[in-house]
């Protein structure tokens, strides 16, 4: 299975698509994005484009499957403008349907800091008897640096307290 993002300007689709040889594709969903723009109406952490003047739906980053759920991390914009990671679960199959968590799990810190722009571009792995997330994380400046959290059920993070780590 493959989920993958399309981008057009500041339209994003996300699609999936299904082979049995890795050569050879067919489209999920009938050829259908997974999310409409539409489905991030209520979200907190995105459903707009950046200057919050056009519907799209987050960028999916990693997709992560723990006890028998899958945990699909993404990143959009807020009708802030500023780039936050969030999360959405399915407990069927890879392809969904998925529930969207509301709030994100990681926002951009406060002003001044390394990252006070936006938090994007999340990747999951277990470590240990946890799970580590490094992310890039963007100042108002353009500078971007690559982040570490940690959570113990995918849901609930806490940012490294020595951030940045690269």
């Amino acid at each position: 299975v493959m989920i993958f993002n399309e981008w057009d300007t500041d339209t994003i689709q996300i699609y999936g698509a299904i082979s049995d040889n890795l050569i050879d594709w067919e489209p999920v969903n009938s050829g259908s994005p997974l999310f409409r723009a539409i489905d991030f109406k209520n979200c907190l952490w995105a459903g707009v484009s950046k200057n919050g003047h056009i519907l799209q739906t987050p960028s999916v980053s990693d997709v992560v499957r723990n006890n028998n759920k899958w945990y699909m991390f993404m990143d959009g914009y807020s009708k802030d403008g500023k780039r936050h990671i969030g999360i959405v679960i399915s407990e069927k199959s890879v392809l969904g349907p998925y529930q969207i968590i509301n709030t994100p799990i990681l926002s951009p810190g406060k002003k001044g800091t390394w990252n006070d722009n936006g938090c994007f571009d999340a990747k999951v792995a277990k470590y240990k008897n946890k799970f580590i997330l490094f992310y890039d994380g963007r100042n108002y400046k353009g500078y971007e640096r690559v982040g570490l959290s940690y959570s113990n059920n995918l849901l609930a993070w806490i940012n490294f307290e020595n951030n940045p780590v690269i």
